[in-house]
């Protein structure tokens, strides 16, 4: 009998959008002014475990979710006391991960709204591609929300 082994699905990228937030605030500062440009609720929830062949990152997580369009917002602290979550990208202070986004004016209205944010230097698109790291963090953020958050699958 030929032996068989479990392997997950490749990481999907086509319903995520990947956005690179830089501000050189305090992380609850940066939610609050987020939430008050783009009329968000971000809400800190546990941090998230990400684990690369490399390292392990401790992240902070603010997360949202409109319940009315059905789309997940996750943000991301980059620079952690256990590291950076993306070396290649030092530059940027925050991920922001947009799940179920399939309306394109609305994601030029939330880069608008983001981009006049207190505090928000830059907003930049991160093609997932390019961030070798991106597959560990959207395998681990689906554990997370499987885990802390009891999300139905629709």
């Amino acid at each position: 009998m030929p032996k068989r082994s479990l392997r997950p699905d490749p990481v999907d990228f086509k319903d995520f959008t990947f956005l690179g937030i830089v501000g050189k605030m305090p992380d609850y500062k940066m939610a609050y002014s987020l939430n008050k440009a783009a009329a968000l609720r971000w809400q800190r929830v546990d941090d998230l475990s990400v684990f690369s062949p490399e390292h392990r990152i401790q992240c902070v997580l603010f997360f949202y979710y409109d319940s009315l369009f059905r789309i997940k917002y996750f943000l991301i602290k980059n620079m952690n006391e256990s590291g950076i979550l993306l070396p290649g990208l030092k530059n940027v202070d925050y991920l922001l991960l947009v799940e179920g986004f399939t309306n394109h004016s609305a994601q030029e209205d939330l880069l608008h709204y983001l981009r006049s944010a207190h505090g928000v230097m830059a907003v930049l698109r991160i093609s997932p591609e390019t961030v070798k790291e991106a597959k560990y963090i959207l395998e681990d953020l689906e554990i997370h929300m499987i885990e802390h958050f009891n999300l139905t699958l629709q």
